[in-house]
């Protein structure tokens, strides 16, 4: 055996692995990672597949309760082990972005391409606090590797493979299961060439039916358990959510928005860099050109149009444009002319330069401290007990770090039903003896039309208690976004 051909990926493995644990998040950051830490316990603990809010994600919780299994003996805490298993699979996508890269364009542009991936710093980030990115990236990879090797080889085999990780991908994250888009285009183009002929590559019956089975039935089976159970209701409700479900309406502000996300996240490359690489994979082979095309936008497209469109949805949309970076730079390095063969290399040192600087020390800061915790902490010590707090997002670090009694507030425009929620919430739990609190995030976050703002104002006295020191982690991950949070007291009017 040729043990030379596995040191570079091994090596790729090991640095993408070492860079991720030595930054690994001290706490959960996103209120997602610390649901996953909360739904895994909760499997391990009662052996029935708990599922995340919305979409569920079961086997990402299945991941996470495996981590558990893993690493809480090795005397990591729940989110830790959670956190970890994020770190793991974001390393393994590095590894199999090396492979899907070497398939289309060699060994030397896989490598390049690989460690942009591994410091690009969205991807870098959320592969250091539990997040299911990192396991659907590493799956959709997985399927797009395994139809590239059906294109070279034509054993069904791989069609199967690929197949089975596009299913594996939805069950992780459902909306990345549009990989499927480039993957079929491999697949027919692939299916085009063997036979000659696109009328005869669409009537392969026995062969599409291979890999529509290998994809809905790994889905199918993990999805079962959340399905026949509570999670329908759930599943339901997250599509026809105002936040969630207005991704079939095309909204020229989403896709504004989503430039900008593309624009910041694609900085270190200067937009230069890619496109160039695309226009040199285009005089390569174009049907390579068109293939990384398709990935790009249809991912793209889905993702500018989600009302809650975060930058780091965009990671697995943008990986066309980073092989296409290291396809320029690898054949700016080969020039003979020095010079031009000199300024690939400046231009590549200088990328990861751009990419690492203002990265690090972020990484460095969540690897030391974790805001969200110590402000619930904080809180839940001012607060005690015979006493609840309003909240919508902070509500699970108030629950599990600060042991508060948390109303969940509802996201409508409604009047109606703010003003029921209100008087269940604040007046009947008065009367009850129970003081409420509210912090600002509850008070601002989530209130499209601003009604619940107007309606508290109005109608009751908010005393200013105290405020600590929170990251707001709903927005761009490569920046820390921290403010001083406001803890009030509600009472009725006198």
């Amino acid at each position: 055996m040729d043990y030379k051909k596995f040191t570079l990926p091994l090596l790729i493995l090991l640095l993408s692995l070492a860079l991720r644990i030595f930054f690994l998040s001290q706490g959960p950051f996103h209120s997602d990672a610390l649901e996953l830490a909360i739904k895994s316990r909760a499997t391990v603990s009662t052996l029935e597949l708990h599922h995340q809010h919305g979409a569920g994600y079961p086997l990402n919780v299945i991941l996470g309760t495996l981590s558990l299994f893993v690493f809480t003996p090795l005397g990591l805490s729940d989110v830790q082990a959670v956190n970890l298993m994020s770190a793991v699979f974001g390393s393994f996508a590095v590894l199999m972005l090396f492979f899907v890269t070497k398939e289309l364009f060699g060994e030397r542009t896989a490598l390049i391409s690989s460690v942009l991936f591994s410091l690009f710093p969205s991807f870098l980030i959320v592969s250091t606090f539990a997040m299911n990115h990192t396991p659907a990236i590493f799956f959709a990879l997985c399927a797009i590797y395994f139809m590239l090797k059906f294109c070279k080889t034509n054993f069904s085999r791989y069609v199967v493979f690929s197949g089975s990780f596009i299913g594996l991908t939805a069950a992780t994250r459902l909306p990345d299961i549009l990989i499927i888009f480039p993957v079929v285009y491999l697949y027919l183009t692939s299916l085009r060439k063997t036979q000659n002929s696109l009328i005869k590559a669409i009537f392969d019956i026995k062969l599409h039916l291979k890999f529509i089975l290998s994809l809905v039935l790994p889905l199918t089976l993990i999805y079962l358990p959340m399905l026949l159970g509570s999670g329908i209701t759930a599943f339901v409700a997250t599509h026809k959510n105002i936040y969630m479900g207005q991704f079939l309406i095309f909204d020229l502000r989403g896709m504004n928005h989503a430039l900008n996300y593309a624009i910041e996240m694609l900085t270190a490359t200067t937009l230069v860099i890619p496109t160039l690489g695309l226009i040199m994979v285009y005089r390569k082979n174009p049907n390579l050109f068109i293939f990384l095309i398709i990935w790009l936008v249809s991912l793209f497209l889905f993702y500018a149009n989600i009302s809650t469109l975060n930058g780091r949805f965009l990671i697995i949309a943008l990986i066309p444009l980073i092989i296409s970076s290291g396809f320029c730079l690898d054949n700016v390095t080969k020039y003979k002319n020095t010079w031009l063969k000199i300024l690939g290399y400046v231009i590549f040192i200088l990328i990861i330069l751009l990419m690492c600087l203002p990265t690090l020390p972020v990484l460095n800061f969540r690897k030391n401290y974790s805001l969200a915790p110590d402000f619930a902490r904080k809180v839940g010590k001012i607060v005690g007990k015979k006493a609840k707090i309003i909240a919508v997002d902070e509500a699970l670090f108030l629950e599990y770090y600060g042991h508060l009694d948390v109303v969940r507030r509802p996201i409508t425009c409604n009047e109606s039903k703010i003003n029921n929620y209100l008087r269940s919430a604040v007046d009947e739990n008065v009367r009850h003896g129970y003081r409420i609190y509210i912090i600002d995030s509850g008070i601002y976050v989530y209130d499209p039309c601003g009604k619940f703002k107007d309606m508290l104002f109005k109608n009751y006295q908010l005393k200013l208690i105290n405020s600590f020191c929170n990251e707001d982690w709903h927005g761009r991950i490569y920046n820390l976004n921290i403010f001083r949070e406001r803890l009030f007291e509600i009472t009725l009017p006198k």
